[in-house]
C-alpha cells in the first residue's frame, strides 16, 4: 500500500447523493482485487480528523481489457480507478465536491477482497445503492474469465438503482425495488433465494440486517452455496493499528480492515454485531 495524492479525473453522479470519483491511482489499479478499499482524507486541516473508507468501484485496466476496441471516456486509463460512495455528511460531502484536476490524499489498496473459487462458473451477486460498488468490479473480473454473472440490484425505488447501462451486457442484471417501480417488487433477500439454486458461489455487499436475513434464509431452506460478504464498519486507521473495527468470528476476534472486509457468511457471529 502507499499513501499519496492522486489526481481527480472525473466526478460523476450515479443517483441521488451517490458519487463516482475517477482518480489516477496506479498502485491500486494494478492490484485489482474487487472488495479492497482506500482510506481517503475528506477535508482540509483536521476537521474531520479521521479518513473515510471508500470502496473501489471500477478498475480502468480491466475495463480496457474487456473491451479493447470500444470507445472509452478519457478517464478510463491503465492507471485509473473509480471510487463510489454516498456523498452525505461533512466528510464524504466534501469528497463528493472534488472536481477534475484537483488532488485528494488516499491510502491503499487496503483489506482482503472477494475470492472467486477456481471451479465456480455461475456467480450470483447482490447489493443495493453503494453496495454494488465492489460487485461491479467483481463482475468485470468474472466476465473476463468466461464466467456467467447474475447481479441483483436493489433499492427502495427506481431512482436509487444503479444505472443499468453501466453494467457489462454479458451480465444478467435483475432490478429489485421495494415499491415495485422497477423490476421485481420486494426485498433483495426475498429475490436471492429465487436465483441461488443455479449459483456456484454468492457474493453480497450491504448492511448487517441484510446479511442476517440471508443467513436465516439459507438455513431455513437448506442452502449451502458458498457465500462471501463485505463488512462495512467504522474504521479509524484502515490497516490494523487501532483495533476499532474488531468483530467476533468463529476464529476469534478479527479486524475488518486487515482480516476483511471480506468474510464468509457463516464465519461472522452476526448476533454480536
Amino acid at each position: 500500500m502507499e499513501d499519496r495524492k492522486v489526481r481527480v479525473l472525473a466526478n460523476q453522479t450515479l443517483g441521488p447523493g451517490i458519487c463516482c470519483l475517477w482518480v489516477d491511482a496506479p498502485l491500486v489499479a494494478a492490484s485489482e482485487k474487487p472488495g479492497e478499499f482506500v482510506m481517503a482524507i475528506c477535508g482540509k486541516g483536521s476537521d474531520p480528523l479521521l479518513r473515510r473508507a471508500i470502496s473501489v468501484h471500477r478498475y480502468g485496466p480491466r475495463m480496457l481489457e474487456n473491451d479493447p476496441e470500444g470507445p472509452h471516456p478519457e478517464w478510463v486509463t491503465p492507471t485509473s480507478i473509480a471510487l463510489m460512495f454516498n456523498a452525505d455528511g461533512l466528510a464524504r460531502g466534501w469528497l463528493g465536491k472534488r472536481e477534475a484536476g484537483e488532488e485528494i490524499q488516499v491510502l491503499g489498496p487496503l483489506g482482503r477482497g472477494y475470492e472467486i473459487d477456481p471451479g465456480a462458473r455461475h456467480l450470483l451477486m447482490g447489493g443495493g445503492g453503494t453496495g454494488l460498488a465492489p460487485l461491479i468490479a467483481l463482475a468485470d473480473q468474472a466476465i473476463s474469465s468466461g464466467r456467467s454473472v447474475t447481479i441483483l440490484s436493489a433499492g427502495r425505488t427506481a431512482s436509487l438503482l444503479y444505472p443499468k447501462e453501466w453494467v457489462q451486457p454479458q451480465v444478467e442484471y435483475v432490478e429489485v425495488t421495494e415499491d415495485g417501480s422497477a423490476g421485481e417488487r420486494g426485498l433483495i433477500t426475498d429475490c436471492l433465494s429465487k436465483y441461488v439454486r443455479n449459483a456456484d458461489q454468492v457474493f453480497l455487499c450491504g448492511p448487517v440486517p441484510m446479511y442476517k436475513a440471508v443467513r436465516d434464509t439459507w438455513k431455513a431452506q437448506g442452502i449451502s452455496v458458498p457465500t462471501q460478504v463485505l463488512l462495512e464498519v467504522r474504521m479509524a486507521c484502515g490497516f490494523g493499528i487501532c483495533y476499532g473495527c474488531s468483530v467476533f468470528t468463529t476464529s476469534g476476534v478479527r479486524m475488518v480492515c486487515l482480516d476483511g472486509p471480506r468474510f464468509d457468511l457463516n464465519e461472522v457471529d452476526w448476533d454480536k454485531l
